[in-house]
């Protein structure tokens, strides 16, 4: 696959693995944009992590339009993000998990 944001090869793939997983989740239902939550780390850029964009729903998540933020949740790329509850994730696996690199929530709705 190309990479069309000119962006590391290192980051290229996180990007191509992380937009797989937003697929994945998709195609196995966990695509409901309030219990499941993704996000990974930007290889060799500390402090940067790699978010959907807001209004994407999950299986129009590309490498490419993921939105690249620091650990306050700021747009280094120029996307948007619903900071809410993303922020509350990348904070906490940047600060708390620093060995973290990818991240995947899923909340069955119901369960307790």
């Amino acid at each position: 696959m190309s990479n069309p944001i000119n962006c590391s090869a290192a980051e290229w793939q996180q990007r191509v693995n992380l937009a797989a997983a937003f697929q994945l989740c998709h195609f196995y239902g966990f695509s409901d944009l309030i219990w499941t939550h993704l996000s990974a780390r930007v290889p060799d850029e500390d402090g940067l992590f790699l978010l959907n964009p807001s209004a994407y729903m999950f299986d129009e998540i590309t490498a490419s339009n993921l939105v690249k933020v620091d650990i306050d949740g700021n747009a280094v790329n120029g996307g948007h993000v619903n900071p809410a509850p993303l922020l509350f994730i990348v904070q906490f696996t940047g600060r708390i998990m620093p060995t973290v690199v990818q991240f995947i929530y899923t909340l069955e709705q119901g369960v307790q």
